[in-house]
């Protein structure tokens, strides 16, 4: 999506500059009511392209978020039953969570790169 916001701005920057630098032409054939549409389609094509981007590169963070949390809770409870038998300590599961959010940073970093 940011490539086609991107594509349809360079459009409408040269549309833009295009109308402005042969005002004269565009007056003399009466090109102004034509214009104004193609400027107004243009725009609402950037509108819809922005809206769309914006949108999708929201989702990725709380996505991912949703992820790790779901992981950490899962390590969590996984090393709660271990407890118990004597195979893991309170401590040792302190550090396995930490180790968790340690393993997970990058992905969260990856996901806001890309976004």
């Amino acid at each position: 999506m940011f490539h086609k916001q991107s594509e349809t701005r360079g459009n409408q920057t040269a549309l833009i500059d295009e109308m402005i630098g042969n005002q004269k032409v565009v007056k003399a054939f009466g090109y102004e009511e034509k214009a104004s549409e193609r400027f107004a389609q243009i725009n609402a094509d950037l509108q819809k392209y922005s809206q769309k981007a914006v949108f999708y590169s929201s989702l990725t963070n709380p996505s991912t978020r949703f992820v790790n949390n779901v992981i950490y809770a899962g390590v969590a409870l996984v090393g709660a039953f271990m407890i118990p038998g004597g195979a893991l300590t309170v401590g040792g599961l302190s550090v396995l969570l930490s180790y968790a959010n340690q393993y997970m940073k990058p992905f969260n970093d990856i996901s806001s790169v890309i976004t």
